[in-house]
């Protein structure tokens, strides 16, 4: 299982999806929004955030996930574009529990 959450106070509203699979895990997800937990397949999957107004990818983390009936949190974490003094750029944080 794995679920998103966005904390990236400047980035757009995003988009969640598993690379390689058509199933969503939010169609739009802004500043401070998670989504339910959402069944996966065990296997190592790509989890990639694109922008809702234009598509763009804002990023994207690989995660092993082969162990079955194991459950993810996968942060959006930093700033697009950080504030002066903060090296804290765009990223995502896989959480295993």
């Amino acid at each position: 299982m794995v679920r998103f959450i966005h904390l990236s106070p400047d980035a757009p509203e995003v988009k969640v999806t598993m690379a390689g699979e058509s199933k969503v895990l939010s169609d739009q997800s802004d500043f401070t929004e998670a989504t339910l937990f959402t069944e996966y397949q065990a296997k190592n999957n790509t989890l990639e955030v694109r922008s809702t107004a234009d598509d763009h990818l804002v990023a994207s983390v690989a995660f092993d996930a082969t162990t079955p009936h194991q459950y993810f949190t996968i942060a959006l974490l930093g700033y697009v574009n950080p504030p002066v003094n903060n090296n804290n750029k765009i990223t995502l944080k896989v959480i295993p529990h």
